[in-house]
């Protein structure tokens, strides 16, 4: 899987791609969650608080 970025009517892979030019593909849509979207933004170091974020049900 290569995640992309839509941009001006055209995909913009994150990634490398091996395709030849031309080739045609198939592509199914996935929106990019909040996790995605916020990852590398911050760091948390405190391992418990990291625990109550992961099984908080107020995130779901």
């Amino acid at each position: 899987m290569v995640k992309a970025v839509y941009k001006e009517n055209s995909f913009i892979p994150l990634g490398s791609i091996d395709l030849q030019e031309g080739e045609m593909v198939d592509i199914e849509i996935h929106r990019g969650s909040v996790v995605d979207k916020l990852y590398g933004s911050f760091s948390i170091k405190d391992n418990k608080l990291i625990e109550e974020l992961a099984e908080s049900h107020d995130l779901e």
